[in-house]
Protein backbone atom coordinates (compact mmCIF):
# COMPACT_ATOMS: atom_id res chain seq x y z
CA UNK A 1 0.00 0.00 0.00
CA UNK A 2 0.96 3.47 0.20
CA UNK A 3 2.80 3.29 3.67
CA UNK A 4 4.97 0.96 1.85
CA UNK A 5 6.11 3.13 -1.33
CA UNK A 6 7.86 6.66 -1.20
CA UNK A 7 9.17 8.75 -4.25
CA UNK A 8 11.91 11.45 -3.95
CA UNK A 9 12.97 13.98 -6.33
CA UNK A 10 15.93 12.47 -8.23
CA UNK A 11 18.04 15.60 -7.45
CA UNK A 12 17.34 14.29 -3.79
CA UNK A 13 18.49 10.95 -4.54
CA UNK A 14 21.91 12.07 -6.04
CA UNK A 15 22.33 14.09 -2.43
CA UNK A 16 22.07 10.82 -0.80
CA UNK A 17 24.21 9.00 -3.00
CA UNK A 18 26.79 11.63 -2.43
CA UNK A 19 26.73 11.67 1.46
CA UNK A 20 26.77 8.01 1.97
CA UNK A 21 27.60 5.91 -1.44
CA UNK A 22 25.45 4.00 -3.40
CA UNK A 23 22.49 3.27 -2.13
CA UNK A 24 20.71 0.37 -4.53
CA UNK A 25 22.31 -3.11 -4.49
CA UNK A 26 21.56 -4.22 -8.48
CA UNK A 27 19.37 -7.08 -8.03
CA UNK A 28 17.54 -4.76 -5.64
CA UNK A 29 16.51 -2.33 -8.86
CA UNK A 30 13.56 -1.93 -11.03
CA UNK A 31 13.89 0.80 -13.94
CA UNK A 32 11.30 1.99 -16.72
CA UNK A 33 11.78 0.54 -20.03
CA UNK A 34 12.00 3.14 -21.74
CA UNK A 35 14.20 5.37 -19.92
CA UNK A 36 17.00 2.73 -19.79
CA UNK A 37 16.55 2.39 -23.46
CA UNK A 38 16.80 6.39 -23.86
CA UNK A 39 19.49 6.89 -21.32
CA UNK A 40 21.43 3.54 -21.80
CA UNK A 41 22.60 0.67 -19.33
CA UNK A 42 25.97 -0.08 -17.60
CA UNK A 43 29.45 1.94 -18.28
CA UNK A 44 31.95 -0.45 -19.26
CA UNK A 45 34.59 1.74 -17.94
CA UNK A 46 33.52 1.44 -14.66
CA UNK A 47 33.52 -1.98 -13.52
CA UNK A 48 33.24 -1.47 -10.34
CA UNK A 49 30.39 0.82 -9.87
CA UNK A 50 28.68 0.71 -13.16
CA UNK A 51 25.42 -0.05 -11.45
CA UNK A 52 25.96 3.54 -8.92
CA UNK A 53 26.90 5.30 -12.15
CA UNK A 54 23.41 4.08 -13.99
CA UNK A 55 21.39 5.28 -11.08
CA UNK A 56 22.51 8.33 -10.82
CA UNK A 57 22.25 9.28 -15.08
CA UNK A 58 18.67 7.76 -14.70
CA UNK A 59 18.04 9.97 -11.50
CA UNK A 60 19.19 13.20 -12.80
CA UNK A 61 16.13 12.53 -15.62
CA UNK A 62 13.87 11.29 -13.20
CA UNK A 63 12.04 10.65 -9.87
CA UNK A 64 12.92 7.80 -7.79
CA UNK A 65 10.51 5.57 -5.79
CA UNK A 66 11.81 3.23 -2.87
CA UNK A 67 9.99 0.11 -1.50
CA UNK A 68 9.79 -0.35 2.08
CA UNK A 69 10.30 -4.07 1.65
CA UNK A 70 12.98 -6.70 1.74
CA UNK A 71 13.63 -6.79 -2.19
CA UNK A 72 16.94 -9.52 -2.66
CA UNK A 73 18.57 -11.48 -0.51
CA UNK A 74 22.40 -11.79 -0.34
CA UNK A 75 24.81 -15.17 0.74
CA UNK A 76 27.64 -14.11 2.53
CA UNK A 77 30.22 -16.41 2.44
CA UNK A 78 34.31 -16.77 2.58
CA UNK A 79 34.54 -16.89 -1.50
CA UNK A 80 32.61 -14.40 -1.98
CA UNK A 81 34.46 -12.33 -5.10
CA UNK A 82 33.77 -8.91 -3.37
CA UNK A 83 35.01 -10.29 0.12
CA UNK A 84 38.65 -9.57 -0.42
CA UNK A 85 38.01 -6.03 -2.81
CA UNK A 86 35.96 -4.13 -0.33
CA UNK A 87 38.26 -4.28 2.90
CA UNK A 88 40.74 -2.76 0.77
CA UNK A 89 41.17 0.84 2.10
CA UNK A 90 40.28 1.92 -1.29
CA UNK A 91 38.21 -0.55 -2.50
CA UNK A 92 36.19 1.28 -5.10
CA UNK A 93 36.22 4.46 -3.79
CA UNK A 94 38.32 5.84 -6.89
CA UNK A 95 35.65 4.81 -9.41
CA UNK A 96 33.11 6.15 -7.40
CA UNK A 97 34.91 9.50 -7.60
CA UNK A 98 35.29 8.75 -11.33
CA UNK A 99 31.13 7.74 -11.44
CA UNK A 100 30.51 11.26 -9.62
CA UNK A 101 32.61 13.66 -12.61
CA UNK A 102 30.85 11.73 -15.10
CA UNK A 103 27.61 12.67 -13.42
CA UNK A 104 29.11 16.39 -12.70
CA UNK A 105 30.14 16.45 -16.59
CA UNK A 106 26.56 15.34 -17.56
CA UNK A 107 24.21 16.72 -15.01
CA UNK A 108 26.38 19.71 -13.61
CA UNK A 109 23.91 22.03 -14.91
CA UNK A 110 20.24 20.39 -14.50
CA UNK A 111 21.27 19.47 -10.71
CA UNK A 112 22.59 23.26 -8.86
CA UNK A 113 23.90 21.96 -6.44
CA UNK A 114 25.78 18.99 -7.39
CA UNK A 115 29.42 20.14 -7.76
CA UNK A 116 29.09 21.05 -3.84
CA UNK A 117 27.56 17.47 -3.59
CA UNK A 118 30.52 15.63 -5.22
CA UNK A 119 32.86 17.88 -3.59
CA UNK A 120 32.00 16.68 0.61
CA UNK A 121 31.59 12.96 -1.50
CA UNK A 122 35.41 13.67 -2.56
CA UNK A 123 36.14 14.32 1.18
CA UNK A 124 33.89 11.44 2.89
CA UNK A 125 35.37 8.86 0.52
CA UNK A 126 39.02 10.28 1.47
CA UNK A 127 38.29 10.21 5.25
CA UNK A 128 37.22 6.39 4.51
CA UNK A 129 39.99 5.11 3.11
CA UNK A 130 42.22 7.23 5.61
CA UNK A 131 40.50 5.34 8.44
CA UNK A 132 40.58 1.86 7.03
CA UNK A 133 44.21 1.69 5.79
CA UNK A 134 45.00 3.11 9.89
CA UNK A 135 42.87 0.21 10.97
CA UNK A 136 44.60 -2.69 8.98
CA UNK A 137 48.15 -1.10 10.16
CA UNK A 138 46.70 -2.46 13.74
CA UNK A 139 46.47 -5.88 12.26
CA UNK A 140 49.14 -8.05 12.19
CA UNK A 141 50.94 -9.94 8.77
CA UNK A 142 49.87 -6.67 7.10
CA UNK A 143 51.85 -4.52 4.45
CA UNK A 144 51.76 -0.86 5.37
CA UNK A 145 51.11 0.80 2.16
CA UNK A 146 51.01 4.37 1.85
CA UNK A 147 48.20 4.55 -0.96
CA UNK A 148 45.57 5.78 1.17
CA UNK A 149 47.95 9.23 1.73
CA UNK A 150 48.61 9.10 -2.03
CA UNK A 151 44.61 8.98 -2.58
CA UNK A 152 44.15 11.69 -0.56
CA UNK A 153 46.51 13.78 -2.04
CA UNK A 154 45.21 13.51 -5.16
CA UNK A 155 41.58 13.97 -4.63
CA UNK A 156 41.62 16.36 -1.31
CA UNK A 157 45.12 17.85 -0.47
CA UNK A 158 43.56 19.49 2.62
CA UNK A 159 42.61 16.45 4.32
CA UNK A 160 45.62 17.22 7.02
CA UNK A 161 43.58 19.80 7.88
CA UNK A 162 40.72 17.55 9.13
CA UNK A 163 40.85 16.89 13.02
CA UNK A 164 39.48 13.60 12.49
CA UNK A 165 41.97 12.69 10.29
CA UNK A 166 45.24 13.29 11.91
CA UNK A 167 44.88 9.81 14.54
CA UNK A 168 44.81 8.05 11.05
CA UNK A 169 47.40 9.82 9.45
CA UNK A 170 49.64 9.51 12.52
CA UNK A 171 48.83 5.40 12.60
CA UNK A 172 49.78 5.14 8.69
CA UNK A 173 53.25 7.07 8.27
CA UNK A 174 54.28 5.21 11.81
CA UNK A 175 53.54 1.53 10.38
CA UNK A 176 54.66 2.93 6.52
CA UNK A 177 58.31 3.66 8.19
CA UNK A 178 58.62 0.88 10.62
CA UNK A 179 59.71 -1.81 8.75
CA UNK A 180 63.01 0.43 7.97
CA UNK A 181 63.88 0.24 11.23
CA UNK A 182 63.72 -3.74 10.94
CA UNK A 183 66.49 -5.17 9.58
CA UNK A 184 65.67 -9.01 10.39
CA UNK A 185 64.65 -11.35 8.05
CA UNK A 186 60.79 -10.94 7.11
CA UNK A 187 58.46 -14.09 6.45
CA UNK A 188 56.02 -13.94 3.25
CA UNK A 189 52.79 -11.91 4.56
CA UNK A 190 54.59 -10.21 7.65
CA UNK A 191 54.92 -5.93 7.41
CA UNK A 192 57.25 -5.01 4.78
CA UNK A 193 57.44 -8.93 3.08
CA UNK A 194 55.69 -10.48 0.34
CA UNK A 195 52.19 -9.58 -0.20
CA UNK A 196 51.09 -11.43 -3.30
CA UNK A 197 49.24 -14.46 -0.90
CA UNK A 198 45.70 -13.76 -0.69
CA UNK A 199 44.43 -11.21 2.16
CA UNK A 200 42.30 -12.64 5.00
CA UNK A 201 38.78 -12.65 5.31
CA UNK A 202 36.80 -9.70 6.54
CA UNK A 203 32.76 -10.48 8.04
CA UNK A 204 31.39 -7.00 6.84
CA UNK A 205 27.64 -7.98 7.69
CA UNK A 206 25.87 -10.10 10.37
CA UNK A 207 23.30 -12.65 9.55
CA UNK A 208 19.81 -11.41 9.11
CA UNK A 209 21.42 -7.79 9.21
CA UNK A 210 19.25 -5.69 6.29
CA UNK A 211 20.56 -2.78 4.39
CA UNK A 212 18.75 0.01 2.63
CA UNK A 213 17.03 3.22 3.70
CA UNK A 214 13.43 4.76 4.17
CA UNK A 215 13.59 8.45 3.14
CA UNK A 216 11.97 11.20 5.45
CA UNK A 217 8.85 12.74 4.02
CA UNK A 218 9.84 16.50 3.46
CA UNK A 219 7.95 18.67 5.96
Amino acid sequence: GAKGLRSMDGADYIRYVCENGNAVPSPCAIVRTNLQQRLGGYEPTLPHTSDMEMWLRFASHSSVAIVNAPQGYYRWHSSNMSQAFIGQELSDRKEQIDTLRKLLSEAGESVPDLRIWVIDAKRRLVDEALMIASQKRSEPRRSASPQALRFALKFDRWFFLRPKNWKPIVKIVLQTIRPSFDNGPKETGEIGGDQTGAPEAHQWFSPGQQIGWWPERKA
